[in-house]
């Protein structure tokens, strides 16, 4: 018994022992001052701020209020968010930006103790307005998603301009019923307006030549929204670009022709006291005649050797304005169709004109050519020029042959001396020798019309007369230039005479 009293005793003491070894190999105190955790009383908020095409706004300062006033303010960094840690409960979020403002359904940008976060949707303010027909008014608007604020049981109108060709979808959502519509245009605004389609939306398309350079170039389309008696304030109004319209002849460019290479200027021989006169063409002449003549490139009145026939150009004719008068306000222009009345191609013939006018003579005339009939068959046509059917029948009551009415615009000279009446040629030829008398101050231009190499010589110069051959200018030596004329390449060249006396030329060439 004495041994077991003596065994227990012993056992206590080692385990008594045996914990005191294990409080010296644990020197880390208790906490005296531990962490308490996050109170409940708070909440991190969480705010995305997003324009109405979905794109994430930066720099957007974000208000977090609270009894009318302002408890927190952030900044929205690169992904549009703001992230506050505040005591939880009811807030109304609202949003500055520098230099921006901004609508947005302020009734749905609320946090409370169970909401913590929000998306928010920031719209373009409508605040544009254009004056309408009879005193009405419309707000401006693009292709976006728009906050208007709407006339109480009224009418409110929205002018469109695109700013891209397109096919346009127009919706407007409420959570009252609202009436959509076309309504016209801002000069006329229809009474009754074109429904929208079954979905309630309006379609239309927009192409290319409905947009121009600036507003006023432009095609408006006028809509509006009418709240009836629901007492409707706001709507989210979205107009969307949902595609481009199958592309029309108008869609496409024009084709600008180009006058021809080496265009030049035919003045006629002006001789010793004759004067020139130009005469129009007879067009109701039933036995009006003109030949090409394919030497010189021109038409002639009545044969091919018979004066080359003019066109005004920047005079006008006794039908119509000068050629570059009409194209200063609408440029002369066709749409090409192919026998079948299929289209081909659109032709602009504005810097064609514009290089005519530049060899036109002090009349405002040039040499007709087939580039010219070409432009003035197929403008006259599509202008309706001598259309009686179209009402824009250039010539009155006059009776004109359809084959011969595109040359309305034209002419020839005609000089005269001591009562006699010649026709005046265009150039002189320089096949053999010829002779010419030239009033002073002149320049004649001609063609050397050899078909094989040649020299062209020209006698009876004045001291400070010019031959120009192929754009080179030389001075005469003792009265005489002596040019050599190649085989092939520019054989153009010109005469002028300077002073007030006349002179004789003898051109030969040979």
């Amino acid at each position: 018994m004495k041994h077991l009293i003596l065994r227990g005793a012993l056992l206590t003491l080692l385990a008594t022992l045996l914990l005191a070894l294990a409080a010296c190999k644990d020197p880390t105190p208790p906490r005296e001052d531990p962490i308490p955790p996050a109170s409940s009383a708070d909440a991190e908020y969480t705010v995305t701020v997003q324009d109405s095409k979905g794109t994430v706004l930066s720099g957007v300062v974000v208000n977090f209020n609270q009894n009318g006033a302002v408890v927190k303010m952030a900044l929205t960094g690169a992904d549009g968010t703001v992230k506050a840690t505040l005591p939880r409960g009811d807030y109304s979020i609202t949003f500055t930006a520098p230099d921006v403002s901004y609508d947005y359904e302020s009734e749905k940008c609320v946090l409370s103790a169970t909401v913590t976060a929000l998306n928010a949707v920031l719209y373009t303010p409508l605040a544009t307005k254009m004056e309408l027909y009879n005193d009405y008014t419309a707000y401006v608007v693009d292709e976006g998603v728009f906050r208007p604020v709407l006339a109480q049981n009224d009418m409110t109108y929205f002018v469109f301009i695109p700013s891209r060709a397109g096919v346009y979808k127009i919706s407007a959502t409420a959570d009252k019923p609202l009436d959509l519509g076309n309504y016209g245009a801002p000069t006329y605004i229809w009474s009754e307006k074109i429904d929208p389609s079954e979905d309630g939306t309006i379609k239309f398309e927009v192409h290319n030549y409905n947009v121009g350079e600036t507003p006023q170039q432009t095609t408006h389309y006028l809509f509006g929204i009418h709240t009836g008696t629901t007492g409707l304030s706001t709507c989210i109004l979205n107009i969307e670009h949902t595609g481009m319209p199958a592309l029309t002849p108008e869609d496409l460019p024009w084709n600008d022709l180009q006058p021809e290479a080496g265009i030049k200027p035919a003045d006629f021989v002006h001789y010793l006291n004759w004067k020139p006169t130009f005469h129009n063409l007879p067009v109701t002449d039933p036995n009006l005649t003109v030949v090409f003549n394919e030497d010189d490139g021109f038409y002639h009145y009545g044969t091919a050797d018979g004066p080359v026939v003019m066109i005004r150009i920047t005079s006008p004719s006794p039908y119509l304005p000068s050629f570059t008068e009409i194209c200063e306000s609408d440029p002369l222009r066709a749409y090409i169709y192919d026998e079948e009345g299929n289209f081909v191609r659109k032709e602009g013939y504005l810097h064609l004109i514009n290089a005519y006018a530049a060899i036109c003579n002090k009349d405002g005339v040039c040499p007709l050519t087939k580039q010219l009939e070409y432009v003035m068959k197929t403008c006259g046509d599509y202008k309706f020029w001598w259309d009686f059917g179209k009402g824009l029948h250039i010539f009155g009551e006059d009776i004109v042959e359809a084959d011969t009415a595109w040359l309305f615009a034209c002419g020839y000279y005609t000089v005269e001396k001591n009562g006699a009446t010649l026709e005046a040629p265009a150039a002189l030829g320089t096949e053999g020798t010829e002779r010419v008398l030239i009033a002073g101050d002149t320049t004649l231009h001609f063609t050397a019309n050899a078909m094989e190499s040649a020299t062209l010589t020209v006698t009876g110069l004045g001291e400070s007369d010019t031959v120009t051959f192929a754009g080179t200018t030389y001075q005469p030596a003792n009265g005489t230039v002596i040019v050599s004329v190649p085989q092939t390449g520019d054989k153009s060249f010109s005469i002028t005479h300077a002073g007030t006396a006349e002179i004789e030329l003898t051109l030969t060439l040979a």
